[in-house]
Order: structure tokens, then C-alpha cells, then sequence
């Protein structure tokens, strides 16, 4: 049996705030003995932000009923990125030698690589989200009427 490991990320929900959320970077609860737990396709979607010196990555694996294990590690980067930058996650996992190592690389040549390990990682308490304002509060609608007849004082 294989012990779920999940990366914490953030994503936009329906009103385009920032949420915590997982992704779940093994999709099988069996791996047979002797055999290597390695997706054909990484996991895609996520992205680092302008300038950032460095990628913090943060994994979770439930320990026990509702209580999750937290780690933490960085991934150096060589050069910020100058805009937005894709990442890839390539997760390997082996039964019997230990945790997932996973691998996360920009989709950029040459702006970061590198690899994470749970037995190696810094253990951290649950992320919790940080924002400079209250999410969900207000949302901004343009208005087409006000619009126009605006239009005609500018």
C-alpha cells in the first residue's frame, strides 16, 4: 500500500482569488514489489512567479485518520524568472526504498532543476494562507450602460 503524497500549490477559484489547495502527485495506492511507480506524463499546471530567488515546495502525507505530515524544501534557482514560468513535476517512487522523490523542472532551459525528498526535507507546519486582503469580499463587474454614457463626458 502506498501512502498518498501531495504538493501544495495555489490556484484561482471562481472568483479569481488566490486558495491553498493539494494536487496529489500519486495516482495509485499499489505499486508492486520491485517495480518503479513513474508516470508517463509529469503533472502540469503550475507555475513559478516573476523573480522568485527561489521554488518552496511543500508536501503531505496523511500520517493517521485527519493528521497529515508536512515537509518543506527549496529548489535553487539559477536565474529568476523574468515572467511567469510553466513547471513540470516528475515523481518516481519505489516500493521498500523509502518516500517519493520528486523532480521539478522549468519548462525554460537553464532556469531551475532539481530534486526533492521526503526522508530529506525540513519538517513544517500546515501552509496557511496570507493574503493582503479578504478573499471572496468584493468582486469588480464593469457595467456596458455606465459605459456609454460615460462615454459622451470623456
Amino acid at each position: 500500500m502506498i501512502v498518498p503524497v501531495e504538493l501544495y500549490c495555489l490556484r484561482k477559484d471562481e472568483l479569481g482569488d488566490l486558495r491553498g489547495g493539494w494536487k496529489r502527485l500519486v495516482h495509485t495506492d499499489i505499486v508492486p514489489a520491485g517495480k518503479e511507480y513513474a508516470p508517463e506524463e509529469p503533472i502540469r499546471g503550475l507555475a513559478m512567479r516573476p523573480g522568485e530567488p527561489r521554488l518552496d515546495l511543500t508536501l503531505r502525507r496523511r500520517v493517521t485518520g485527519e493528521e497529515f505530515a508536512f515537509r518543506t524544501a527549496a529548489v535553487a534557482v539559477r536565474r529568476p524568472p523574468p515572467s511567469k514560468e510553466p513547471v513540470e513535476v516528475h515523481v518516481r517512487l519505489r516500493p521498500g526504498q523509502g518516500y517519493a522523490r520528486v523532480r521539478v523542472l522549468s519548462l525554460t532551459k537553464g532556469v531551475f532543476d532539481g530534486e526533492v525528498n521526503w526522508r530529506r526535507m525540513e519538517e513544517c507546519p500546515e501552509p496557511v494562507e496570507r493574503f493582503g486582503y479578504i478573499p471572496g469580499v468584493s468582486q469588480v463587474m464593469w457595467d456596458a450602460e455606465l459605459w456609454r454614457t460615460a462615454r459622451a463626458s470623456i
